[in-house]
């Protein structure tokens, strides 16, 4: 096993065992690699290789959304964990040419602060204009929360004012 190909295993282990970057650090864990003929990298180069490696992921997905030829559909949620953060989800959804439904999730993140109408379409407006797919969208879906009527009546500002800049 090469040490690139050993990098990238340890860098999805942390990831998706949700492990702090740290764990390549303990005497434990480089002890149960020892006998390896691979280096175990430091915390702040595993953590370095997951932003690299989220980066590569994040353009394969704006280059596979660019090769859509149709329009697309977004489910969008917002919901407050138990532990009072908002979470606010991004779905993409779109027909493929053998008819086929294909979806990604753009965005999981945390709101800060309130979720207000505004708020939602100016973030909404940010991640589709981001991954190229703002003004190639034909429906949405949401929740009945109220806070999405004021977001589709201010994304339709928003729009209006990033066409008139485009």
């Amino acid at each position: 096993m090469t040490q690139t190909v050993f990098d990238k295993l340890l860098v999805e282990f942390i990831i998706l065992t949700d492990q702090p970057f740290t764990i390549v650090e303990e005497t434990a864990f480089r002890k149960l690699f020892s006998t390896l003929p691979v280096q175990i990298i430091g915390a702040d180069a595993a953590k370095n290789k997951a932003n690299k490696m989220y980066g590569e992921k994040l353009q394969q997905m704006k280059d596979r959304l660019k090769k859509v030829e149709g329009k697309f559909s977004i489910i969008l949620d917002i919901w407050t964990s138990v532990n009072q953060y908002a979470f606010h989800g991004i779905i993409v959804q779109w027909i493929d040419k053998d008819w086929e439904l294909q979806e990604l999730i753009l965005t999981l993140d945390i709101l800060e602060g309130s979720h207000t109408g505004v708020k939602l379409a100016q973030t909404l407006a940010n991640i589709l204009d981001e991954f190229g797919i703002l003004h190639r969208i034909a429906a949405m879906t949401t929740d009945n929360a109220s806070n999405y009527d004021t977001c589709f009546e201010e994304l339709n500002f928003v729009l209006a004012g990033k066409v008139q800049h485009s």
